[in-house]
């Protein structure tokens, strides 16, 4: 296995702290870092809380702090063996049912099934144009879309979203 250098490291942790910072601003999500490492004769993962808190690097040892106590933790940097940031839903639910949305193309009629009552739904255009906006009472509903121009186009309703092409 090719050993990483310090330098290595640190530059794809600062691309990757970059990305995630500009990428997740505007969301209500929560950001969780997995730091595996070797203690002993075993190897152990550790799942801390992650957002608002920071890395430092300092004298050999990887020190995550943050403003809760439980995710501060500090690590030898030799002994880390892989750190990987997971991104779930903020809301203190272990786990979230999303409505399912389905949609397919039948000649010049888009057939949409959900698991639940549609509601509101609207269809956007890869330009981010909305190009038709509907409402349906029960689970399924189709629309003409013989007027649409061929191209990508995406079905949303609620929370779920649905790719298509014409």
């Amino acid at each position: 296995m090719k050993k990483i250098t310090k330098k290595t490291f640190l530059t794809f942790l600062a691309l990757l702290l970059a990305a995630m910072s500009g990428g997740l601003q505007a969301q209500v999500q929560t950001t969780s870092l997995k730091v595996t490492y070797v203690s002993g004769n075993e190897t152990v993962t550790d799942e801390l809380v992650f957002d608002g808190a920071e890395i430092i690097i300092l004298n050999n040892t990887v020190t995550i702090t943050s403003d809760i106590a439980e995710s501060n933790k500090s690590y030898a940097f030799d002994n880390i063996r892989t750190l990987a940031f997971e991104t779930t839903e903020g809301s203190g639910i272990k786990a979230v049912k999303l409505p399912s949305l389905k949609a397919y193309k039948d000649g010049n009629v888009l057939r949409i099934n959900a698991s639940e009552a549609i509601g509101q739904f609207t269809v956007y255009s890869i330009t981010g144009d909305a190009v038709y906006n509907g409402y349906a009472d029960n689970t399924n509903t189709e629309i003409n879309i013989a007027y649409l121009p061929h191209g990508v186009y995406v079905l949303q309703a609620g929370a779920s979203h649905v790719k298509f092409v014409k």
